[in-house]
């Protein structure tokens, strides 16, 4: 698993889901902490599974904002002045302080030192990739170089988009890091794992406190065969009265291109030419916005309709459309008639 970003409920959740026992060998791909409620839990959690069974924890990029409050790099004050939920930020207030109580992050540093050295010293020697004989597990990528091990930290736990642009190693890379919902285009949308055998990639990050609808993943690797499985905390179940079919209509908007190109606009939806992508799609009215002079979609947004049939239940993500519901259906996203539910 990778990118729990904070989330203790969803970490214990997804802990008895993939059915995990003592005598697994358990992998956490980086991003224990921020931007979820929850950093400081994560931690301590995972530091007392560590005495269990076997853990294997690599740095992210949101785990490494620890490493700056270690080495006091003042440019982390604007970064917690804008960011609520923080590791930094619970650390202070489990003993009753608030970030405006300190000057410098100078200050805020040695504090935090004075109280939380065991958990800052455990964040500070987690290691940046693993190796075994069939995989290589590092936070965001590696290089495309003869030699992985050649990659800067900097780019082993914040290398942007390396599902694109792949590798040159004969082994599969475990990654997280950049939401695979980020990589779809023509496909159903999701923020389910990608195992890619052919450009030898397994991507985890399904997007959790990052994505509107994003997804804790797991992935569990037994007697050669990958299994996949998520948490998240969709509750509105609705059960399909009325089936549906269509396995056509398939195609995702991600960050950070969002501008498009009307082609035809009908009563609920809009055909719309993708700027980048040159595809065209099918955007629901109600997520498009003219800003700047060109049409755009409010966000990430599913171009995707999906097949049901009756009997079968949905997590429902958007009834205020016209038309059509807003649907998660065994992690994919997308449209479906109202009278469906």
């Amino acid at each position: 698993m990778s990118d729990i970003h904070g989330d203790l409920d969803l970490l214990k959740k997804l802990l008895v889901k993939m059915n995990v026992r003592e005598q697994d060998i358990l992998m956490m791909n980086g991003d224990l902490c921020e931007k979820g409620p929850n950093s400081l839990g994560v931690i301590r959690y995972v530091m007392d599974l560590c005495h269990q069974q076997s853990v294997y924890i690599t740095l992210g990029n949101n785990d490494a904002i620890m490493l700056h409050l270690l080495h006091e790099n003042e440019k982390l004050m604007p970064y917690l002045q804008r960011q609520p939920f923080s590791l930094i930020h619970e650390m202070l207030a489990e003993k009753q302080q608030r970030l405006e109580n300190f000057s410098s992050i100078k200050e805020v540093s040695r504090f935090c030192k004075q109280h939380f050295l065991e958990e800052l010293d455990w964040l500070n020697n987690l290691p940046h990739a693993y190796e075994s004989e069939q995989f290589i597990i590092i936070h965001a990528g590696i290089e495309k170089r003869a030699d992985w091990r050649q990659t800067t930290l900097m780019n082993a736990y914040a290398l942007p988009s390396f599902y694109t642009e792949g590798h040159l190693e004969h082994k599969m890379v475990v990654v997280g890091h950049w939401p695979t919902n980020n990589y779809l285009r023509d496909e159903g949308s999701h923020h389910n794992p990608i195992i890619d055998h052919k450009q030898r990639i397994l991507s985890l990050d399904g997007g959790l406190h990052i994505k509107q609808y994003g997804q804790l993943n797991g992935v569990t690797l037994e007697n050669g065969i990958f299994h996949t499985t998520y948490v998240d905390h969709l509750t509105r179940v609705k059960q399909i009265i009325q089936p549906y079919a269509n396995n056509t209509d398939r195609g995702t908007i991600s960050w950070p291109h969002y501008a498009v190109e009307k082609k035809e606009e009908r009563t609920h939806f809009t055909l719309c030419s993708h700027r980048i992508h040159e595809t065209s799609y099918w955007i629901k009215n109600e997520y498009l916005v003219f800003e700047d002079e060109t049409w755009q979609c409010k966000g990430d947004v599913s171009a995707t309709f999906l097949t049901v049939r009756e009997g079968e239940t949905v997590y429902m993500l958007d009834d205020q459309c016209s038309g059509y519901d807003l649907v998660k259906k065994d992690g994919y996203i997308g449209w479906i008639p109202k009278a469906c539910t």
